[in-house]
Order: structure tokens, then sequence, then C-alpha cells
């Protein structure tokens, strides 16, 4: 089958379920928003680069963790 390690396919499906909880507009992050009153879209403009930034630096992680596995 493929030679991907058990913990390798649990931190890709953690880290993923954790960066589109950021995105996703719902729960925490639009309550959030809605109390200190800022719209989603100025948002998501103010913090694409950071969430861009995460995202490459969990898949050097990941890569990293196959490479060790």
């Amino acid at each position: 089958m493929v030679e991907i390690d058990r913990a390798s396919v649990i931190d890709a499906y953690n880290w993923g379920l954790g960066f589109i909880s950021l995105v996703a507009p719902t729960g925490l992050i639009l309550m959030s928003l809605m109390m200190v009153n800022i719209d989603f879209n100025k948002w998501f403009k103010w913090c694409w680069k950071l969430l861009v930034i995460e995202f490459v630096l969990c898949l050097v992680a990941l890569g990293v963790g196959l490479l060790v596995y």
C-alpha cells in the first residue's frame, strides 16, 4: 500500500482541520468579529497573508515528518 506513517496522516488531518477552522466563516470567528464590529471581508483581507504563511509552514512540517518517519 502507501508508505505513509499513521502519525503523518493524523498530523495532516488535524492541521488541515485547524486551518479550515480559521478560514471558514462559521463558529468562533464570526462571533468574535461581531463582538468587535469588524466585517469578515475586512478581517480576511488583513489576515490572508498570515494564513498563507501558516499553510506553507504546515506543508514544510508535514514534509519533514514524512522524511523522518
